[in-house]
C-alpha cells in the first residue's frame, strides 16, 4: 500500500497522466472535498485515512502552490497585458473547427472563387456557392 506521499508524489510525476490532478484540483475549487477523497481512493486503492492525508498533502503541496503562482502571476500583469491575454483567449474561443475532422485549418471561400466557379462550371457549382469554409485538412466545404 502506497504512503500518502507517495501518492501525491504520483500524482505530481511527469510519468502520471495529468487527469488525476486536474481532476483534484476541480475537487477542490468545487469544495467537494468528500469526492475529491474517493476519487483518490477509486485511483490508488487506498483506505480513507490513507486517501484523506494525501488530499491534505497534495492541498499544500501542489494545490495551494498553483494557486499563489496565479495570483502572483496575475497580479504582477500590467492593464494592457491583461487586456492582450483576454483578446487572445477570445480570439482562440472563436475558432471555426470542421465538422468533419476538427481541423482548424480552413479556409474561407472568397464571393470571387464563388463568382468564378459560376462562370466555369454555371449550374452545377450552385452547391458550392452556399458554402463559406474548406478544409484543407480533409477537402470538406459548409
Amino acid at each position: 500500500m502506497m504512503t500518502p506521499q507517495q501518492i501525491v508524489d504520483t500524482i505530481n510525476s511527469p510519468r502520471t497522466s495529468d487527469t488525476i490532478y486536474y481532476a483534484l484540483k476541480k475537487f477542490l475549487d468545487e469544495n467537494k472535498v468528500a469526492e475529491a477523497i474517493s476519487y483518490i481512493q477509486d485511483s490508488f486503492g487506498c483506505d480513507e485515512e490513507t486517501a484523506k492525508s494525501a488530499l491534505l498533502l497534495y492541498k499544500e503541496q501542489l494545490y495551494d502552490e498553483l494557486k499563489k503562482i496565479i495570483k502572483e502571476t496575475v497580479s504582477s500583469l500590467s492593464p494592457a497585458q491583461i487586456a492582450y491575454n483576454n483578446a487572445v483567449a477570445g480570439e482562440l474561443q472563436n475558432v471555426p473547427t470542421c465538422p468533419i475532422c476538427q481541423s482548424t485549418n480552413l479556409k474561407k471561400i472568397s464571393g470571387l472563387s464563388k463568382v468564378g466557379s459560376i462562370a466555369v462550371w454555371g449550374v452545377f457549382a450552385a452547391g458550392r456557392t452556399s458554402k463559406t469554409w474548406h478544409c484543407n485538412h480533409c477537402g470538406s466545404e459548409w
